[in-house]
C-alpha cells in the first residue's frame, strides 16, 4: 500500500515538498534541523532574532494561536497573520509551511519548485 498525500502524521516543507513525521511537543524548527530543511535561526530557539521566521500556508486546526514571546515579536514587526516564528511554533499535522527565501539558509541551492 502506497504512502498517503497527506498522511495525518506529517508536516510539508515548501518549496521542497519535503514531508517530515511530526514528534509530539516539537517546534517547526526543531524538526526542520533534524530534517535537513535549510532554515535560518540564530538566536538557538528563543524566539528573538525572527531569523526562522516561515509562512504558514495551510493547517487543519481551528485555533494556532502565538505564544507571548512569538506575539511579542509579531506586533513589534507587523507580522501578518500567516507569518510565524518556526522556533515558537508547534508542529502539527497536516501543516504546510513555507520557508521564504530570505529565510532559506542554504543560499544557492534554491531555486524555485525546490533545490537545484
Amino acid at each position: 500500500m502506497g504512502r498517503r498525500d497527506k498522511s495525518p502524521e506529517f508536516i510539508e516543507f515548501l518549496p521542497w515538498q519535503k514531508k517530515v513525521k511530526v514528534a509530539p511537543g516539537k517546534t517547526v524548527l526543531e524538526l526542520a534541523i533534524k530534517a535537513k530543511i535549510p532554515l535560518a535561526h540564530s538566536c538557538g530557539g528563543n524566539g528573538s532574532c525572527g531569523t526562522c521566521l516561515v509562512h504558514l500556508k495551510s493547517h487543519e486546526h481551528q485555533d494556532i494561536s502565538r505564544n507571548s514571546v512569538e506575539e511579542e515579536m509579531a506586533q513589534e514587526r507587523s507580522f501578518a497573520n500567516h507569518e510565524r516564528l518556526a522556533c515558537q511554533l508547534e508542529a502539527l499535522a497536516h501543516m504546510e509551511i513555507e520557508v521564504p527565501f530570505e529565510f532559506d539558509s542554504s543560499g544557492d541551492d534554491y531555486e524555485e519548485g525546490g533545490l537545484k
